[in-house]
């Protein structure tokens, strides 16, 4: 593959603001890329009178193939899933004060559902133009072009046992059918649209002023004729990565930053967090990780996360004086 199909090939893959493009093993015209990391996490929860302690596993995989045409065109095939439907249970893994609806899932109250099997089958084809790409993109599963990259992709997320609790206004609503996108990609910005499900549709602008930033602005309708706007501004560097995002969805509005600091073996995590739970709450998760086996492709550690709710005193009949959850975790991940 020579240098301007690499160019294509990561243009075409990058789709995600907030994420890194998956490796990709070139061999003549063809490539494959794979990417993707398993949890196995004990939780224990203090606070209500009833406790839970349960044993579950968290995972994800992004695969795919593509075909360069010359230096002119690429061809992408990509598969995007999850084993969670076998490895959580049709109630969720615990996490307190998380809230999914019945039209994501749900209705679940202190768990988390799992992901489907299947979140995105699809095939991208871009020509380049000048320095920069233009695509079209055909799906009967996918991830809409809207928000930043999902929690379990992004850099400043991907090393948490557990989903945020922005999750029901920010990302419940990702997975969408038959969609049919378009849009043009340089070094610098991505424009993307898309019509999805029935009559839904998302518009979405990147602008990334240097290789490690950038900055996220969209807006859609989904099929229910909830509009979504969302802006998120994400840093993905070698030791740091770090992702502030807001969305207001139909009218509620969630928004949190996080953060991810490794140095040498270890990882510092921390998530802030404002959600509205059916009452608003603030949350924080703070966590430490540690990588006994460092590889240049993959990566294997244990860790620890911790979450701290606020605003409690309302619910301590239910919950108790100080609700939290303790995540401790295995992780093996590719790099």
């Amino acid at each position: 593959m020579n240098a301007f199909a690499a160019v294509l090939l990561s243009l075409t893959l990058l789709k995600d603001p907030g994420a890194k493009a998956p490796r990709i093993i070139s061999h003549d015209s063809w490539s494959s890329f794979l990417a993707g990391a398993v949890f196995a996490t004990s939780v224990t929860e203090t606070g209500p009178a009833t406790t839970r302690n349960e044993v579950f596993s968290t995972n994800w995989i992004d695969a795919g193939a593509a075909r360069d045409f010359g230096g002119r065109g690429v061809i992408v095939a990509r598969v995007k899933g999850s084993l969670e439907p076998l490895t959580i249970k049709d109630s969720g893994y615990p996490q307190l004060l998380q809230y999914v609806s019945e039209h994501h899932g749900g209705p679940l109250l202190d768990s988390m559902p799992a992901h489907d099997a299947l979140e995105e089958a699809s095939l991208d084809a871009g020509v380049g133009i000048g320095g920069a790409i233009a695509h079209v993109m055909l799906a009967p599963v996918a991830e809409a072009p809207l928000g930043p990259a999902p929690f379990q992709r992004r850099e400043s997320s991907v090393d948490f046992a557990e989903a945020p609790f922005t999750y029901e206004t920010a990302e419940s609503w990702r997975r969408v059918k038959r969609l049919v996108g378009a849009g043009v990609a340089a070094d610098s910005f991505r424009i993307d649209a898309a019509r999805f499900d029935h009559d839904a549709w998302s518009v979405r602008t990147v602008i990334a002023p240097v290789s490690n930033v950038s900055l996220q602005l969209s807006r859609g309708r989904l099929e229910d004729k909830r509009t979504i706007s969302s802006a998120s501004l994400s840093f993905s560097g070698r030791a740091i990565a770090a992702t502030a995002h807001w969305i207001e969805n139909g009218g509620v509005t969630a928004y949190g930053v996080e953060t991810t600091l490794r140095i040498a073996r270890n990882t510092l995590l921390a998530r802030a967090e404002s959600a509205p739970l059916p009452e608003r709450r603030k949350h924080v998760t703070l966590g430490y990780l540690f990588d006994f086996i460092q590889r240049e492709t993959w990566r294997t550690g244990a860790g620890v996360n911790v979450d701290y709710h606020s605003d409690t005193h309302a619910i301590s009949d239910r919950y108790g004086h100080k609700p939290q959850s303790i995540y401790l975790f295995l992780r093996a991940r590719t790099s």
